[in-house]
């Protein structure tokens, strides 16, 4: 399991990862910890320094080159699934003309779909902040959004209405927002 969480941070942040056992159940501790964090160590490092010390066998070797066969076989399945559901996640938003955003308004911090994008006509580089994203809304929609983020920030109450926005070609359109704590 440390190996896998290691090779999902290696991919999130493309840089080589190594899980690195700080706590044992073996040991009599509650729980077996694990420290992921960069590392120049790699699988094929660790293998040619396994052969170099003649301290593995062929046969151990044999059976750690099918173990990584077949986690490298999983773990390409499962980034196929993921892809395949992210498509599938798109394409539905675009059908239905759905779009989510995050935010943090104490950060001025926005983060768009691609389905907010569509819907507001926006060029997909374009990264505004939370107070310039929220020019979008016609004025009188904005103070009312503001208060009821921060009203669900501070107590977890979910907000929605209906509401008008203005697209970058100018065009006003109805939209329905919903506000959650995530």
């Amino acid at each position: 399991l440390a190996g896998k969480m290691a090779g999902y941070c290696t991919k999130l942040f493309g840089a080589n990862c190594w899980a690195e056992q700080t706590a044992f159940i073996a040991k009599g501790e509650p729980c077996d910890e694990f420290l992921v964090k960069p590392s120049p160590r790699s699988i094929e490092k660790e293998i040619e320094e396994l052969l170099a010390s003649d301290e593995a066998t062929r046969a151990d070797m044999a059976v750690a080159l099918q173990k990584l066969k077949k986690e490298i076989s999983e773990r390409t399945r499962a980034e196929e699934t993921q892809k395949e559901r992210a498509l599938f996640l798109k394409e539905t938003q675009k059908i239905a003309r759905l779009g989510g955003w995050k935010a943090n308004p104490h950060t001025d911090y926005l983060e768009w779909t691609d389905g907010v994008y569509d819907i507001v006509e926006a060029r997909r580089g374009y990264k505004p902040g939370l107070s310039e994203g929220l020019t979008f809304f016609l004025p009188e929609y904005v103070p009312v959004i503001r208060e009821n983020v921060a009203k669900c920030l501070a107590t977890g109450e979910l907000f929605s209405m209906e509401c008008q926005v203005t697209t970058t070609t100018g065009k006003k359109l109805w939209t329905f927002t919903a506000v959650g704590a995530v």
